[in-house]
């Protein structure tokens, strides 16, 4: 390789020369398509549109001059027949116009000979159309001349069926014409676009190539360097051959300096990189525990600017009196001296957001063994408290309803029974399961069962009262908690209550649908003492409430088994 191409600046440019060639080329190709679409279209204007317009002018006049014979000759009125003689030269002047054209242009639609054709028939029936006026204007009228007058209709006629055929070969060859742009100009589109995409790829081959060749490898050689450096062990020299570039002399400049850092003490400016470029919060503590040194992450998590914070207490961003459970006591271990490793804690910005934080500190000593600094910092764990909560929703909650699932509804249940055993108390369980749910599914789809669904839970939490706990247990089988009640009895008006609640129509869009719910009851301690027994009673008399029509309640060890009236 010559000594001009070892040089990265070189280099690049060889890559933009290749890339402005590619572009240059298929700039020569998109300025020759839109030069031969100039001229394309230049023809279209001189030739084309020229002749379309002038047919179709003849074929006007002649059919406005028609008009007039056809009064003059039916009226017999020697005026009406002047004046359409007058428009011969109207009709022409287009004629002669469309051969003069023609004769300029031989790339026309229509023959000159068949021009001159319509040009002399029409010569012909102007001479039929004065014979006529000469008879109109001495008053001749006879047998003869009514034939004459049809004969000359007839000529009109045809003359007119010839100026419609011409006109109309001018008007499909215009619009042939056009078409034929169109598509000329599509295809263009398509070559410049399959060009351009040849070039970018072309381009993006190069440049992963140069980048692979120069800058990836060298690159890999610093990074093995500075792990290797970090855990202590002897750095690997890059190898300089003499077509090396600048990325290669960087590698043998950065071994040169590690080389020397590792024999010499840390810098200041070393430091403080080090300090800027960490990814948590950092805060540097005078003995007096007032903020000395911050690095942009700090302002950035609390909201302060550095001028705001240094010289200020660390009171300002972590008050150690404020809630003895965001740890003030730990945090005072680092005050004396011990280090504190992922407390956490949970701190307030500038702004007043309340942010929940791992904090880490640690003591410095100088050489003689007397407190220097304390180094404190701080790593924001919002996100994974946000994922904590969202995992704990999901392992607690039905994703569709948001109701609680059975994991959580077994362990209310448990809460409940052993309160109700330890203070004496009545509770009762209520098993639903709806009615006509099934063709909601199959008739309007399983988007408007889950939205049903959600309406039929919102439901269910807007009518029980705060300490009872609605569950989905399955598909559309809900069970409800009704804890503290007087009597065994009182499940009763509260099943009524839901099961009206239910029987209100289902209002989605311009969808309705109306369900119903089938409900068993059991009630401890009479219907079971514990939760299997209790819930096998309940699911056994939702049976009986569904088998006796649905929209209903029944009690299994109880007087009481009712079914609603949905129109009421």
């Amino acid at each position: 390789m010559s000594v001009w191409f070892r040089s990265i600046r070189a280099k690049v440019w060889l890559c933009v020369t290749i890339v402005l060639m590619g572009y240059f080329a298929a700039t020569l190709v998109g300025f020759y398509v839109n030069i031969y679409q100039y001229k394309r279209l230049t023809h279209l204007q001189a030739t084309h549109i020229p002749l379309t317009t002038l047919g179709n002018e003849a074929l006007k006049q002649f059919e406005q001059q028609t008009e007039e014979y056809e009064d003059a000759f039916l009226l017999a009125e020697v005026e009406l027949s002047e004046q359409a003689s007058e428009m011969n030269n109207d009709v022409l002047n287009p004629l002669d116009q469309l051969i003069q054209v023609t004769k300029t242009h031989p790339t026309s639609p229509v023959d000159l000979t068949k021009l001159q054709q319509v040009r002399k028939d029409y010569l012909q029936l102007t001479a039929m159309a004065e014979q006529l006026h000469t008879k109109i204007a001495n008053n001749i009228f006879s047998t003869t001349s009514q034939t004459e007058i049809q004969r000359f209709s007839e000529a009109q006629r045809n003359f007119a069926d010839e100026l419609h055929s011409l006109a109309t070969t001018l008007n499909n060859a215009l619009l042939l014409e056009v078409e034929q742009h169109k598509n000329r100009a599509l295809n263009s589109i398509i070559l410049l676009s399959v060009l351009f995409m040849v070039v970018l790829f072309i381009v993006a081959l190069s440049v992963s190539q140069v980048s692979s060749a120069l800058l990836v490898a060298p690159l890999k050689n610093i990074q093995e360097n500075i792990e290797r450096f970090e855990q202590g062990l002897s750095l690997k020299k890059p190898a300089l051959e003499n077509n090396s570039d600048e990325i290669g002399q960087l590698a043998a400049a950065f071994w040169n300096m590690t080389e020397k850092l590792g024999r010499t003490t840390v810098s200041k400016n070393y430091v403080d990189n080090i300090i800027n470029n960490m990814s948590g919060a950092l805060v540097v503590l005078r003995p007096d525990l007032t903020i000395h040194k911050v690095n942009p992450q700090t302002q950035d998590l609390f909201g302060f600017s550095e001028e705001e914070l240094i010289g200020q207490p660390l009171t300002l961003l972590v008050d150690c009196d404020q809630d003895a459970h965001n740890s003030p006591e730990r945090i005072k271990k680092l005050f004396r001296g011990e280090s504190i490793r992922n407390t956490e804690i949970c701190a307030t910005s500038k702004s007043g957001q309340e942010i929940p934080l791992h904090f880490s500190g640690a003591p410095m000593y100088d050489d003689l063994g007397n407190l220097n600094a304390l180094i404190c910092l701080f790593d924001d764990v919002t996100e994974l408290k946000q994922a904590e909560a969202k995992l704990k929703q999901l392992a607690h909650h039905d994703p569709l309803t948001g109701l609680a699932n059975r994991n959580l509804f077994f362990d209310r249940l448990q809460h409940a029974l052993h309160d109700a055993k330890r203070h004496g108390r009545i509770f009762a369980l209520l098993y639903l399961d709806l009615d006509k749910f099934k063709p909601i599914n199959d008739t309007l789809g399983h988007e408007f069962g889950d939205l049903a669904l959600q309406e039929i839970s919102k439901r269910l939490q807007e009518t029980l009262r705060g300490d009872d706990t609605v569950a989905r247990i399955g598909g559309d089988e809900f069970i409800i908690i009704l804890n503290g009640l007087p009597d065994i009895n009182a499940a009763v008006p509260l099943a009524e209550k839901v099961i009206r609640t239910i029987l209100t129509p289902i209002q989605i869009g311009s969808l309705s649908h109306q369900l119903g719910v089938s409900v068993g009851i059991s009630v401890f301690p009479g219907d079971g003492k514990d939760t299997d027994t209790l819930i096998s009673t309940a699911d056994k008399a939702m049976y009986v409430a569904k088998h006796s029509g649905g929209n209903g309640y029944s009690g299994a060890g109880h007087d009481y088994t009712c079914c609603i009236d949905p129109a009421e």
